[in-house]
């Protein structure tokens, strides 16, 4: 008998085991067009169209305080792109904390429109509304991609013998984050030069360059983009979607000193 789950959720993802208990078997009816669902690990489901695919993903920003409408649009971005598939349509919801004015819809939307276009995506719908009880604006978004039908991976595509690749350093998304968001109280403990850089990362978080070309190259069995967790979370999440086993060293993780 295992050890008993829960009943209350920490911050952040909910646990796997409530994952499988209470959402992975409530999925609605089954469609044969569904070529891959949701999944502990998956980025994105995949959906038959003819002699194309679908990749399509939602996400959330919810912690972040600066830079939320580029944080959506690259997060939702780099779950498709981690199917190994580009980019290119994208819904959002936006919603806002009671009493706010149209110089933050402004700049939130400034943030969305100019990270769409460094990926290459076009906005075409969503909803916008003001929200009692919210102390921050909370933005969600919801990302297509298209590909030939077998031109996609999956998280669970990993097989006995792989070598696993990882691009840039660990901890980008969340060093970006604190660096902007407690910029006046990291001021006086970390030196003036280290913090630019460490905002500047927020421009190194988009996986779509790195996973197209590794598309291009060929040989490319999975793919997957760790968020929350960071790497040990996100090759955890890869070997359970695929049932197999990982071995890694931390001194080969690249940390940047920032």
């Amino acid at each position: 008998m295992g050890a008993p789950l829960s009943n209350r959720f920490p911050t952040g993802k909910v646990p796997v085991e409530w994952l499988k208990r209470v959402v992975l078997n409530r999925l609605g009816i089954p469609s044969s067009r569904v070529l891959r669902g949701p999944g502990v690990g998956e980025d994105a489901a995949i959906l038959e169209m003819g002699d194309r695919v679908l990749a399509v993903a939602a996400d959330p920003i919810t912690g972040a305080l600066e830079n939320i409408g580029r944080l959506m649009v690259h997060i939702n971005a780099n779950d498709i792109a981690s199917c190994g598939v580009r980019p290119r349509w994208l819904l959002c919801i936006i919603m806002l904390p009671e009493g706010s004015g149209p110089s933050l819809l402004e700049r939130i939307m400034e943030e969305i429109h100019s990270a769409c276009c460094e990926v290459g995506v076009s906005l075409i719908g969503g909803h916008t509304e003001t929200v009692p009880g919210l102390d921050r604006p909370i933005l969600s978004g919801f990302m297509i991609g298209e590909a030939e039908k077998g031109g996609y991976v999956t998280s669970s595509g990993a097989s006995p013998g792989d070598l696993l690749i990882m691009t840039k350093s660990a901890g980008i998304e969340g060093t970006a984050v604190l660096a902007r968001d407690l910029a006046r109280v990291l001021k006086g403990l970390v030196g003036e030069d280290i913090l630019k850089r460490a905002e500047g990362m927020l421009n190194l978080i988009s996986v779509v360059p790195e996973a197209m070309r590794a598309m291009e190259a060929g040989g490319v069995h999975s793919l997957h983009d760790p968020t929350e967790g960071g790497i040990l979370n996100g090759v955890w999440e890869m070997a359970e979607a695929s049932g197999i086993g990982v071995e890694i060293w931390e001194a080969s993780i690249p940390v940047a000193l920032e």
